[in-house]
């Protein structure tokens, strides 16, 4: 809950490019920082000196309890924040009251509360835990917030994003920093590494400077992984959005910036552990008035796998359990009401799924001497997601939380080392069996807070079809253009039903390092 107040700034123009600067410049840093083999497949494992620390497990639930204190006083005393003056009533109160469903912002349940996760998931992490030794660190620290830090009622939707997706984000983020750190190195480059290190991991660069290990000088590179070689692609488009609505016809246009990279080789044979695969993509708008700065965050990664042999050997197959953090969003903008005065915002899409697990499958072929075929399909079970609603409107929701399923299906055609077709399909259907069907603005701030309400009783379906097109130009830049359609249709148990499409267009450049 406390997170809302920080994503909201996010929204304003100041924030928008000191925020993606940073995130590009990490990940372009990241990139840089390790030997690159250039396969328009998939990358692969090399060995190299790894340190393998110490459990620490009482210091990881230290840092946790220690980041909640901080945060807290941050929010108490610096943003004066009304939530946060909390006393032994209000502790007493929230155990009386149990959990409810929150009516906190899109940006703030289904991305704050994750990332807020994966600060105690990598206090863990960063004390030698391993990835399911860690997994108790996000669920206390998630625990202890909602029940101690707030005097508003708990919510079982931010225990919920905040431990499994703070598992996603938490290694992931991890994982990328640990690609920077090289202890070998010295003066300013050493200072860059470790700076970068920390923006995208801030656990990691905080573990490192009360270690020393920040400034210590060694012979070897100082990883948890080791060189696990990454592709890293940045494109820069030009991107337009047209809705066909009874609400009007516009177009919204913006400079469009995404990033996205592969981790590891889901193929082969050294795979053990949580996520050493997995693929990772955030969107930015850049240069809009219009549209979010986040526009989508899109995270698979491979829990366990399993090699199937086959008697083709230039044939491929591995089964396996996934994790999936998805997040889109996409503002429409402002209307004229009726009588020419009032102006109601209002969103494209809006569709995320902050905690799914599920089976997948994943496949490539050799097809003659110079072209590859590959495939990914996955089938989910989304424990918390959320969609734009047509109705719940509260003070800072427009969308209806539930749960559900979704599925996957990704193909790529790569013809020689200069072309490349890719066509991605997503289906999500989520359902909302606790909603509220009177007039909102009857209730009182203090009322809203414990409605207890996912939004609009009902199921939402929502796909997502695109198709793509990457022609190198060289070794490293390529022209992209990206065709999508978004397809939203909403079943509503006490209002009419809606349902609405959305076309996305982008054209631009890449860059493959």
């Amino acid at each position: 809950m406390s997170f809302n107040n920080y994503y909201r700034k996010l929204h304003k123009k100041s924030s928008r490019k000191i925020l993606f600067f940073i995130v590009i410049f990490c990940i372009l840093s990241s990139a840089k920082s390790q030997n690159k083999i250039h396969t328009p497949v998939f990358a692969y494992h090399y060995n190299d000196s790894v340190i393998v620390p110490p459990k620490k497990p009482w210091k990881a639930a230290a840092e946790t309890f220690g980041f909640n204190i901080a945060l807290w006083a941050f929010d108490n005393y610096v943003l004066q924040s009304d939530y946060s003056k909390i006393s032994t009533s209000s502790i007493k109160k929230n155990f009386e009251t149990g959990f409810v469903w929150d009516n906190d912002g899109f940006s703030t349940n289904l991305f704050g509360h994750p990332y807020g996760g994966s600060m105690y998931f990598n206090a863990a992490r960063n004390n030698g835990m391993n990835f399911y030794e860690s997994m108790p660190y996000a669920f206390g620290g998630s625990l202890m917030w909602e029940f101690f830090m707030e005097k508003e009622p708990p919510a079982i939707n931010d225990l919920i994003s905040t431990t499994i997706g703070g598992f996603s984000l938490g290694e992931t983020t991890y994982r990328l920093a640990d690609l920077i750190i090289d202890s070998r190195t010295t003066g300013w480059e050493r200072f860059g590494r470790e700076f970068l290190a920390t923006a995208i991991s801030p656990m990691t660069g905080f573990n490192r400077l009360i270690s020393g290990e920040s400034w210590k000088r060694q012979n070897f590179k100082g990883r948890a992984f080791g060189n696990i070689p990454t592709i890293v692609t940045i494109r820069s488009n030009y991107r337009a959005i047209s809705e066909n609505t009874d609400i009007l016809d516009n177009i919204s246009s913006s400079m469009y910036v995404d990033a996205s990279l592969l981790y590891g080789d889901p193929f082969a044979y050294e795979n053990s552990k949580p996520y050493d695969y997995f693929s990772f993509k955030a969107g930015f708008n850049l240069i809009s008035d219009r549209q979010p700065l986040l526009s989508n965050i899109n995270a698979i990664g491979m829990i366990w796998g399993k090699e199937i042999e086959l008697k083709k050997e230039e044939r491929e197959v591995v089964l396996g359990v996934f994790q999936h953090f998805d997040y889109y969003d996409s503002y429409g903008g402002e209307y004229i009401g009726e009588g020419g005065v009032e102006k109601v915002d209002y969103h494209y899409f809006r569709i995320a799924e902050a905690a799914a697990f599920g089976g997948g499958m994943l496949y490539k072929a050799k097809i003659g001497q110079k072209n590859n075929f590959i495939m990914g399909a996955h089938l989910n079970v989304v424990l918390l997601g959320a969609s734009l609603t047509d109705y719940y409107n509260d003070i800072d929701r427009d969308y209806n939380l539930g749960s559900g399923y979704s599925s996957k299906i990704k193909l790529g055609m790569i013809f020689g080392t200069h072309t490349e077709l890719g066509l991605n399909f997503e289906n999500y259907r989520l359902f909302t069996w606790k909603g509220y069907d009177k007039d909102l603005s009857e209730l009182d701030y203090e009322e809203q807070d414990y409605l207890n309400a996912q939004g609009d009783k009902g199921n939402s379906i929502f796909r997502i079809v695109s198709f793509s097109i990457n022609q190198k130009l060289n070794k490293h830049i390529s022209i992209y253009t990206d065709l999508s359609c978004y397809y939203r249709k909403s079943h509503y148990s006490d209002h009419p039903d809606r349902k609405y499409t959305v076309s996305d267009a982008k054209i631009g450049l890449g860059y493959i390092f």
